[in-house]
């Protein structure tokens, strides 16, 4: 399967982000980055996915299809960390919410 398919797969996964309160959502490392750690966070109510150990599955896939991809064309990046944002329930939807970095 291709990484764009493994994605759109792993999205449609976690499509139901429906909660009642922030303990019912949580953030997914997707993807990877050439210098380590993951390319973007997604938010996702854990409880809403039917087979979590697909999931994992499919995550690990895709992460995988990136690093291999890095190493056979010799990609090479800024080591810069995603940073991770906070996770919250706004209008009965998990939604990740974008951390301020300025440096004051």
């Amino acid at each position: 399967m291709e990484a764009q398919q493994l994605l759109q797969n792993i999205e449609a996964m976690i499509a139901d982000k429906s909660c009642q309160q922030v303990s019912d959502c949580d953030l997914l490392p997707v993807g990877a980055r050439p210098c380590g750690g993951p390319d973007s966070y997604l938010p996702y109510a854990p409880n809403k996915v039917s087979d979590p150990k697909v999931l994992s599955a499919l995550n690990q896939a895709y992460k995988k299809k990136i690093q291999d991809y890095f190493a056979e064309n010799q990609i090479m990046g800024i080591c810069v960390a995603t940073p991770k944002p906070s996770v919250a329930c706004q209008q009965n939807q998990c939604v990740a919410l974008e951390q301020n970095l300025q440096i004051q």
